[in-house]
Parts: C-alpha cells; sequence; structure tokens
C-alpha cells in the first residue's frame, strides 16, 4: 500500500533523527493498523468504493448499514438525518459534496407563503450562478437524485437545489427578526455544520498520529540541541575569568573599598599602600620609584608594578583584607 510505504518511509527519518524509544512506538501503531485493517479487508472494502459526481459513498460488504445513512445502489446514499431550524425539522440534503435545500425547506423554517423562496428566485434567476449557487437537476441526474431521496415527486421533470451561498442571496430580502434568527441557525446548524463534524478515516487518523509523532520527535531534536548548547558553555565557563585579569581584581576591590569607606579612590590607594606595607614589611612606593630608575619607566601604577613583579596576588590578599575590615566594623 502506498499510504504504509509513505508512512514507514517518515518512521525511518525519525529513527535516523530522534530516539529510538519513539520511534518503536511509531512502529507499533502502524502495527495496529496493519493488523485491525489487513490486506484482505482493504482490499475488499477499497475496491467497493466508489466515487461519481454526484454522491459520494463507500459501501463496506458484510458491514451492514450505518447509522445514519442507506445505500441505494452502486455509488448513492441516502440521507435519512432530519435536522430542526426553528422549531421545524427538515430533512438533510446533499448533492455533489454539498448540503442543499429546496424551495419549500426555505419557506417552512422562514415560516413564509408556500411559493415564496421560487418568486424570489425566478424574479433574481439572471444573479445566481449555476453549480455555485443552485443545481439545476433533470432527466438521468434527477432519477438519480430521487434514487436516493424521498421528497421527490415521482412527476417531478426537474428539481432545482439551493447551496448556501444562493439560500443567503434568496433570503436578503427577509428582514423581520424571525428571518436573522433562522438564518444563522440555517448557516451554522446545517450547511456548515457537516465540516465541523465530518469524521476522519482510518488513514486520516493514522496520519495524524505520525505527523503528531514527528513533530514531537522534531521539538525532542530542538531540546537536545539547546541542552547541548547550554552543557558546553557550563563546561567552558569554569575556563573563564568573570573577574577579569588579576590587576582588574585589584583595582576592583580597590574601587569598592573607597565606595564602602567613603572616601575618594586615591586615599584609598594611599590606604593600599600603609595596609601593603604594614603586611610586609616595605615601603611600597620606594620599591615602584626604584623599579622606574632601574628600568628607564616614567611612570607606572601600583597594579602594573605589582604585577611585573609577581606580587599581584599579595595585593589581592591585602585589598580583601582592608574591604573585610569595613564590612565587619
Amino acid at each position: 500500500m502506498a499510504f504504509l510505504w509513505n508512512a514507514y518511509s517518515q518512521m525511518y527519518l525519525i529513527k535516523r533523527k530522534a530516539r529510538h524509544r519513539t520511534f518503536c512506538l511509531c512502529l507499533v501503531v502502524l502495527s495496529v493498523f496493519d493488523f485491525c485493517w489487513g490486506d484482505g479487508i482493504k482490499t475488499e472494502c477499497l475496491s467497493s468504493c466508489t466515487l461519481t459526481t454526484e454522491y459520494r459513498t463507500c459501501e463496506y460488504p458484510d458491514k451492514g448499514e450505518s447509522r445514519d445513512e442507506k445505500h441505494v445502489g452502486k455509488g448513492v446514499k441516502r440521507l435519512s438525518e432530519l435536522i430542526t431550524i426553528n422549531n421545524t425539522q427538515i430533512k438533510i440534503k446533499e448533492y455533489k459534496g454539498q448540503r442543499v435545500v429546496t424551495f419549500k425547506d426555505i419557506d417552512t423554517v422562514h415560516q413564509r407563503p408556500e411559493g415564496t423562496a421560487a418568486r424570489n428566485f425566478r424574479e433574481n434567476r439572471d444573479k445566481f450562478v449555476l453549480n455555485e449557487d443552485y443545481f439545476y437537476l433533470a432527466d438521468k441526474e434527477l432519477a438519480n437524485f430521487k434514487q436516493a431521496t424521498n421528497f421527490v415527486g415521482s412527476n417531478a421533470r426537474e428539481l432545482i437545489l439551493i447551496t448556501e451561498s444562493g439560500y443567503l442571496m434568496l433570503v436578503k430580502s427577509f428582514t423581520d427578526g424571525l428571518a436573522w434568527q433562522v438564518q444563522r441557525q440555517l448557516v451554522n446548524t446545517y450547511f456548515r455544520a457537516k465540516e465541523l463534524v465530518q469524521p476522519m478515516t482510518q488513514i486520516q487518523i493514522l496520519q495524524q498520529a505520525v505527523n503528531i509523532l514527528a513533530a514531537h520527535e522534531q521539538k525532542l531534536l530542538e531540546i537536545e540541541e539547546k541542552q547541548q548548547i547550554l552543557e558546553h558553555r557550563i563546561t567552558n565557563l569554569d575556563a573563564v575569568d568573570i573577574n577579569g585579569d588579576l590587576q582588574q581584581r585589584l583595582n576592583k576591590l580597590v574601587r569598592r573599598y573607597a565606595f564602602k569607606a567613603g572616601v575618594l579612590h586615591s586615599i584609598a590607594w594611599e590606604h593600599f599602600k600603609q595596609a601593603y606595607n604594614t603586611a610586609y614589611r616595605t615601603n611600597l612606593e620606594l620599591l615602584i620609584r626604584n623599579y622606574e630608575e632601574r628600568e628607564g619607566i616614567k611612570k607606572i601604577t601600583i597594579p602594573q608594578y605589582l604585577s611585573l613583579t609577581g606580587r599581584l596576588e599579595d595585593g589581592i590578599r591585602v585589598a580583601d583584607k582592608m574591604l573585610n575590615s569595613i564590612r565587619t566594623a
């Protein structure tokens, strides 16, 4: 079967891209479908399905009639449903896959004198489009339709069936409150109800299941890709110094100290030099001056000197202790 081959092909692509467990679930769905609707039944049913220009039907051998329709000859379907519009029951009528009404139906549900809808149609027939706003049946087409219905008189030689668009054109002159109410009911619960409740075939149900599974797998793939990106970022985060290099970290600590202590930035560096000298029993200002003369450098900052001499970590420990002393004070 072409459909099953296409379904299995989709599942093969899913298997290559997605997780094995969902692929197995798809195969289970296909297997159940194949088991419940085997080749023998499929061949027999499909051979009895017919599609004519007027009626669509699929006769299932030895299955009996459905709850809502009766088959009258090959390819002809007789509808037996009734629908209530404005407390009036009318029979559901279909032609060429569309729901239609007769002039009598329109007069009945709108509580108009018999012949009102037919008169409006005759007076404006040039504005109605054949096979769009109405269908005209005669000869063989009418004979076939008579077989499928029980509301057409045996002596009738022609029949006009009104579609939804034709109905709305016919009742334009009906402007009373009841007319608006009936129009809404007839459009929503009669003409368009078939679109809302059209049952899905087994193939459509299976295709929908395959599409849902494929969409689910696609979402899983997207989630897995995002997870891999996130894991990569987390793995590489440890290698990134979010505080910058050691010089930047020292400057940041001294700036924070100045803010916490409420002093100028230059005063904070003076405090740092005093704390550094006390901690390491040295004279930081003299060390910097000697280094500038020895290396021929005009001016270097404290962080630069500590970096060049390998003492940045000592300076950071001093600045960190200064900051902690303010927090505990």
